[in-house]
């Protein structure tokens, strides 16, 4: 008996390679705790307090608002409410360059 040989698949196209999107741009934006200056989370045991945290590196034109971008009114806001016992609002968004439609 002659050996059959299996179907060709076609090939898979590519993904483009420009930009990454979710977890991997997360990570790559670098997220600080505003509080302390400490990388984003905090480990189950670790006695401090909730962290506030915003991108420390602008990767794409969806990344928030980051920190240096934030005024320090603006970061105090956003400490307070961390700590409070209220809904917090996420709604930081960059202004628009005046000018560009």
């Amino acid at each position: 008996m002659a050996e059959r040989k299996k179907p060709r698949k076609p090939a898979k196209p590519k993904k483009p390679s420009k930009g990454r999107g979710g977890l991997g741009r997360w990570f790559d934006e670098k997220w600080v705790d505003i509080k302390t200056g400490k990388p984003c989370g905090r480990s189950k045991g670790e006695k401090r307090d909730y962290p506030a945290c915003r991108p420390s590196k602008r990767v794409s034109s969806k990344t928030p608002k980051t920190t240096k971008e934030m005024s320090p009114a603006e970061k105090a806001r956003f400490k307070r409410e961390k700590t409070g016992s209220k809904k917090i609002s996420y709604q930081h968004r960059r202004r628009k360059p005046k000018g560009k439609s």
